[in-house]
């Protein structure tokens, strides 16, 4: 029997052997409060940053059996021998992370093509939706960490006007294949950002499978293990913290809460966002009017709205362009706001900038940012009702996630993922257009010249990310 073969064989076994984790979950029983108090509550880490776990057997029954099967034949088989010479082993595998915030694990085969992405924080899991997980199977890894660069700047990680960085860290079978998949991905993702006329920074870091170790308490020297800690996860981030607090109910209502509320703020500090790039555009309509009324000699009666279909004032080529000009800044606040702000006279509209003046000068957008989740909870309907007043719409589903506390594991997973789906769709609609926006695009000797201020400044692209962390 050939490699292919094999490989079919074990994936049509794995298909019908492994449950998926969350029927685990499911049929997990849920602790009683006297049970309780003679387990120890797992302290949970909801940072960004990989979590140290130690060593310890691990819990997925079937999928755990077929796993370690697959990947030892896989990735371990002894070296062949021929002509009496040991030669290379028939397959080798490899990892890649991947931290914007969102911080995403790839794991590769011998071809360099994606086999599973596993979320490492909360953020990976709005980003991660199960159609893009499912699409990045099967392409190279540079394809797919390009993929994924280009989602988290539709989602608002990477900011256009903002200084962004992307670090890749890559595990690989050897030197070779660790070095290609390194220079693959950087180039890939640069290139994509040359073309958006965005620089993000990308920081690669060449690690062996001590990396792996440490996280997942394998054996310093055994690659496969280290691959098969990852592999053995569940795909999502939420998940994997249910799985290992199934008895712990509270710890989980803990963590729900907070996530909500991370949730919440991540999307107020973008409708913030939001608000002020249209405080930008109106200004720009503004100024626009106030020439337009200038040159007119008609005060608020000779603005825009009040004599761009007046025949006398369409035949005047100066108008002309002033029209022009004024209808360009109008599209660029339609294609931001769609039809959810409107105004129809010179009046209505210093209205309207004097309210998006008012909110950004009593620093509601500093004020949601630091807020602790305490403040936040205390002050969420005067926050909503601020927002609202500039016609910014808070959903239902986050405000029913506010409302709403699970008291199983399989409502703390629904709920969860219900929240998730919802900042997805949020965060693109806030994010897309602006990411979206036409921008020169960057040259290779723009992003060189980058990159050497970045160094001459912090000697080093690791010590730069280090600075961002």
């Amino acid at each position: 029997m050939d490699e292919k073969e094999l490989k079919k064989l074990l994936e049509k076994e794995l298909d019908s052997l492994a449950p998926s984790m969350s029927q685990k979950v499911r049929k997990a029983p849920i602790i009683t409060s006297e049970e309780k108090r003679e387990k120890s509550t797992q302290k949970i880490d909801i940072k960004p940053q990989p979590r140290k776990k130690n060593s310890r057997p691990f819990i997925y029954g079937a999928i755990a059996a077929v796993l370690v099967i697959a990947i030892a034949l896989a990735v371990v088989l002894p070296p062949m021998m021929k002509g009496g010479e040991a030669v290379a082993p028939v397959y080798e595998a490899g990892y890649l992370r991947m931290d914007i915030n969102p911080s995403v694990e790839i794991i590769y085969d011998k071809d360099n093509n994606v086999t599973a992405v596993k979320s490492a924080n909360s953020d990976a899991d709005i980003l991660l939706s199960d159609e893009l997980r499912k699409s990045l199977t099967g392409l190279p890894v540079e394809q797919a960490a390009s993929v994924i660069a280009e989602e988290a700047g539709k989602l608002g990680y990477i900011q256009p006007e903002e200084e962004n960085a992307v670090k890749i860290t890559v595990v690989a079978g050897n030197e070779k294949q660790q070095e290609e998949v390194v220079s693959k991905t950087t180039a890939a993702i640069e290139s994509n950002f040359m073309k958006k006329g965005v620089l993000v920074a990308v920081v690669a870091v060449k690690e062996d499978v001590d990396y792996l170790a440490e996280q997942y308490g394998t054996a310093a020297d055994d690659l496969s293990a280290a691959l098969y800690g990852v592999a053995a996860k569940a795909d999502s981030y939420f998940a994997q913290l249910a799985a290992e607090n199934q008895s712990s109910l509270e710890a989980l209502k803990t963590y729900y809460e907070k996530e909500v509320f991370d949730y919440l703020k991540s999307l107020l500090e973008a409708e913030c966002a939001k608000i002020s790039r249209t405080r930008v555009i109106l200004h720009e309509i503004q100024e626009i009017n106030d020439d337009i009324m200038s040159y007119t000699g008609l005060g608020w009666f000779g603005g825009y709205w009040e004599t761009f279909e007046d025949e006398k004032w369409q035949s005047d080529p100066i108008m002309q362009e002033k029209f022009a000009k004024m209808e360009t800044a109008l599209d660029k606040l339609t294609d931001l706001r769609g039809d959810d702000i409107t105004f129809s006279t010179s009046v209505g509209l210093d209205t309207l900038v004097g309210i998006y003046d008012d909110f950004i000068n009593e620093d509601w957008i500093s004020e949601i940012g630091n807020a602790t989740l305490d403040e936040l909870k205390g002050n969420l309907d005067k926050i909503i009702e601020k927002i609202e007043e500039l016609n910014v719409e808070i959903t239902d589903a986050i405000r029913d996630a506010v409302a709403f506390v699970p008291d199983t594991v399989q409502a703390f997973l629904d709920q969860t993922q219900y929240i998730i789906d919802s900042m997805r769709g949020e965060l693109e609609d806030i994010y897309l257009e602006y990411y979206s926006e036409e921008r020169e695009e960057l040259s290779k000797e723009d992003y060189d010249s980058y990159y050497a201020e970045i160094i001459a400044e912090y000697g080093s692209l690791e010590n730069y990310w280090n600075s961002l962390s």
